[in-house]
């Protein structure tokens, strides 16, 4: 159950509240619901995004793609998530252009 607030609500219902399909989460972490939660609850203490909102606001565009970056990896394996599928086109954009 994870509680955010007065919301309530199994990980199941949270994963298809944003449109993800809990069952292939549930797959890639061995089944357990256990782990599913746990690793949702790092996801929810992770700094990531204030950072990049950070970042935008200061327009720091190396900040704004660096955040960026790690917030897509913290989706995929703190709380996996599928990413946007565009996602991985932009940083092989960005790294054809030199920048790392």
């Amino acid at each position: 159950m994870i509680k955010e607030g007065n919301v309530k609500m199994t990980a199941k219902e949270f994963y298809e509240t944003i449109g993800q399909n809990y069952e292939e989460v549930l797959e890639r972490l061995a089944g357990s619901e256990a782990l599913v939660l746990r690793f949702l609850k790092k996801f929810s203490t992770d700094k990531t995004f204030s950072e990049l909102e950070k970042a935008m606001e200061a327009r720091d565009i190396e900040m704004i793609f660096r955040q960026s970056h790690t917030l897509k990896g913290v989706a995929g394996t703190e709380a996996p998530l599928r990413a946007h599928p565009g996602s991985r086109g932009d940083h092989t954009s960005r790294q054809q252009r030199g920048h790392r």
